[in-house]
């Protein structure tokens, strides 16, 4: 609604019906969408949610039907749980559409809008929808693109990430930028918090490009690859700590994988695995010329911490022999006491080679 409009209902006064008149005339003036949405998990779900609520209050959307490709998505140790799509749809009363899309369906609908769905969508869906599909990626195109930018984001100490929305094609992420939205990296956050700010603000950046898409897609820029850098899942033993690594490095690694995997280090051959990192200032623990690896329990932490390259890391519960335990308990129950060695190391990836 623009200056003119406002200053004629403000000139209506109480005269409800011309203002009702008038602004419906203003919503005519906005294009008003019916979208496919494509999604799955709790990063599409933002999206999916503003879409709604957008077609429940302000008229952009006229048609919101949701492509959810399972029921079910993958969480840590191989659990899964209901797609948060998918319960949103039920609880909403959205209508589903199955995967695969019947074309035929298609022509229901002007735009598709994809986030975080997991498939290559084929080109006789991409070029039967009239303005093809949007789709939000968590990073500043081409920089990171693939399976998990997120996750590279942070290992990479990225201090500035950002959100794209892109004119989908044939190829993963390689379609034409639409819009951008640069974004700081807060100060030492996870993935999830990441995942998180980038979530809503891609939401947001879906509407801002919906409100103006045919302008958007005339103006749309082609992505260099050249600069192109790749976001791939991750690697199983990534996880493994090598403590021969600095504190930043490691502390990188556990920010960017924990709400994937927990960190693993091993212990006289067994497996140790690491939780809720903190971090520990070095003088606090007073050991000079510790080794890499070097296990110390602070009781000022409440934390089992290792020797890296620069300093110490804390953990304040561990996983060993299957069960969850306190830092305290376990080095109550394996460090402490006279039959202990004083000096107990971690080992790292380098040492099995």
């Amino acid at each position: 609604m623009n200056a003119t409009h406002k200053h004629l209902l403000q000139l209506c006064g109480v005269q409800s019906v011309l203002q009702m008149y008038i602004r419906k005339y203003c919503k005519s003036k906005q294009p008003s969408w019916r979208i496919l949405f494509f999604g799955t998990d709790s990063f599409s779900l933002e999206s999916l949610k503003v879409l709604n609520e957008n077609r429940r209050e302000n008229g952009l959307v006229d048609t919101l039907r949701v492509v959810c490709s399972s029921k079910y998505v993958k969480l840590r140790n191989k659990l899964k749980e209901v797609s948060p799509v998918w319960s949103y749809v039920r609880d909403n009363h959205l209508q589903l559409e199955p995967w695969p899309i019947d074309v035929q369906n298609l022509k229901e609908f002007d735009v598709g809008v994809l986030s975080s769905f997991g498939h290559l969508i084929p080109a006789d869906v991409l070029h039967k929808l009239p303005f093809g599909i949007i789709n939000v990626h968590p990073s500043l195109l081409p920089r990171w693109r693939g399976a998990n930018p997120i996750m590279h984001t942070i290992l990479n100490g990225d201090r500035e990430t950002g959100v794209t929305i892109m004119h989908l094609n044939e190829r993963f992420d390689s379609g034409a930028i639409l819009k951008q939205q640069h974004i700081p990296v807060p100060h030492n956050c996870t993935a999830a918090d990441l995942r998180h700010l980038l979530a809503r603000k891609g939401a947001l950046l879906v509407i801002d490009t919906l409100t103006d898409l045919e302008k958007c897609i005339n103006n749309k820029r082609q992505q260099n690859d050249n600069e192109a850098t790749y976001a791939p899942k991750r690697k199983v033993g990534l996880e493994v700590v090598d403590w021969n690594n600095t504190s930043e490095s490691i502390s990188r690694l556990y920010r960017a994988i924990y709400d994937q995997v927990p960190l693993q280090t091993t212990w006289r051959g067994n497996v140790v695995k690491l939780n809720k990192m903190v971090s520990v200032e070095s003088h606090r623990i007073g050991i000079d010329n510790a080794r890499i690896g070097q296990i110390y329990y602070s009781k000022e932490h409440k934390a089992l911490c290792g020797h890296c390259t620069d300093g110490w890391l804390g953990f304040q519960e561990i996983v060993f022999n299957g069960k969850r335990l306190s830092a305290s308990d376990f080095n109550n129950g394996f460090l402490a006491g006279p039959r202990i060695n004083t000096l107990e190391l971690f080992e790292s990836k380098k040492d099995h080679r």
